[in-house]
Order: C-alpha cells, then structure tokens, then sequence
C-alpha cells in the first residue's frame, strides 16, 4: 500500500477533476500517501522486534524511498509556478522514483519469502520430540 500510494502521487496516466485546484489535489493525494505511510510505519515498528534486521532494514529503504518520493511531489511542480518550485525534470524524477518504489518493495518481498522458506523447512519434529517433550539433542 506505501509503494502504491507513493507512485500514485505523480502517475503515469491521470485524471484530475477540472473543478479542483492543483493544491487540492495535491493535498488529497499527500492525505492518501500518508495514511499508508502511518500505517506501514505502524506495522513495520510493530512487529520489528520478530524481523531479522536485513528485512527491517529493506523495510526502512523502501519507507526513505517513498518519504522522498513525497516531498518531491509536495515541494515541485512541472509548471513554473509564481512561488518557485518549478522543476525541469519533473516527470523524469518521477518516473525514476516510482522504478526504485518497485525495485525496494520486490526487495522486501522477496527477503520475507526467502524467511517464510527458512522457516517451513525447519522440520521441528525432528529437534522436538512431541510425545515425551523432550528436545532431540542430536538437532539442537
């Protein structure tokens, strides 16, 4: 939901409704980023006590990535506009952006799939013997 809503801020094909201003759409737009972002922090620092720190670090770079992706869209416009913000390279930034979004996210879900794998292969009733409760010291 982070990734989505971050690359949702500056889209590659959109619609806006004519009647609203670009500062409303922006803010609408920054409204949806950060509840994800909230929740995705809430979550991520929730559970990180249970993550091996490789994971929680992908996590982070994936959360900075989308945190810079929002102050980009908060700060720039592809539009010179009379309060400065103008930027040349608008859309070229966010294209760039939203490729990294991706790249991080699939980052993260691929270390959380490779930890899920480590743990099914775990065969605990060869290291803990269910019937007597007794561990298997030639496994542990």
């Amino acid at each position: 939901m982070l990734r989505d809503s971050a690359k949702q801020l500056r889209p590659d094909i959109d619609y806006v409704d004519p009647s609203k201003t670009e500062d409303e759409i922006k803010r609408e737009r920054l409204n949806e980023y950060r509840e994800a972002a909230s929740d995705f922090y809430s979550s991520s620092e929730s559970k990180r006590p249970f993550y091996p720190e490789e994971l929680y670090e992908k996590l982070r770079e994936l959360d900075r990535m989308a945190w810079s992706e929002a102050v980009q869209y908060k700060n720039r416009s592809p539009q010179k506009m009379p309060k400065g913000g103008y930027d040349p390279d608008y859309w070229e930034k966010a294209a760039d952006n939203a490729a990294q979004l991706s790249i991080l996210a699939e980052n993260a879900i691929v270390a959380i799939r490779e930890r899920i794998k480590r743990w099914e292969s775990l065969r605990f009733d060869e290291v803990y013997d269910f019937p007597t409760n007794k561990c298997n010291s030639k496994r542990v």
